[in-house]
């Protein structure tokens, strides 16, 4: 059985990691959780999957992650929760909830053997998350955030 913690960004920018002890308090600065008894913005709450990267890092909602696929190009992928439709081996699709990874529009899991011969989490790493690390998430190599590219995505940052 995996464990269940959350993480979730203060005010000042610290990560607290725990258990979420409260939701949903809304103030005129935002909407905010405790974990650990610590306020958190609501919007960068995460739960953990369960799951490491290849080099061990805990995967959390919301963690950006990049692999390299067969072709040597570098795939984005962000960590999410939600609903997943699956077709089964018999042709019936199923509805079910889980952690997947969302690359582009497309949602997927971690394919268990890959091109590689090995599980996609052993090639997978943590690169940043969509709060501290929008940018990851564009074509643009850049980290200005003056760039019109990113603005939209720093604009959204905490």
């Amino acid at each position: 059985m995996r464990e269940i913690k959350f993480r979730g960004r203060r005010r000042d920018g610290v990560w607290i990691y725990g258990d979420l002890t409260g939701i949903n308090h809304n103030t005129n600065e935002g909407s905010w959780c405790y974990i650990n008894g610590r306020g958190v913005s609501k919007k960068t709450v995460g739960e953990y999957t369960g799951l490491h990267d290849k080099h061990g890092t805990e995967i959390y909602e919301g963690d950006i992650l990049e692999l390299v696929n067969e072709d040597g190009e570098r795939i984005k992928a962000i960590c999410k929760f939600g609903n997943r439709r699956l077709r089964t081996e018999y042709g019936t699709t199923i509805d079910i909830q889980c952690f997947y990874f969302q690359i582009g529009d497309r949602k997927t899991n971690p394919v268990v053997f890959n091109y590689k011969g090995m599980h996609d989490l052993d090639i997978m790493e943590v690169r940043g998350n969509i709060y501290e690390n929008p940018e990851l998430l564009l074509d643009c190599d850049c980290t200005e955030k003056d760039c019109e590219s990113c603005k939209q995505y720093f604009a959204d940052s905490i």
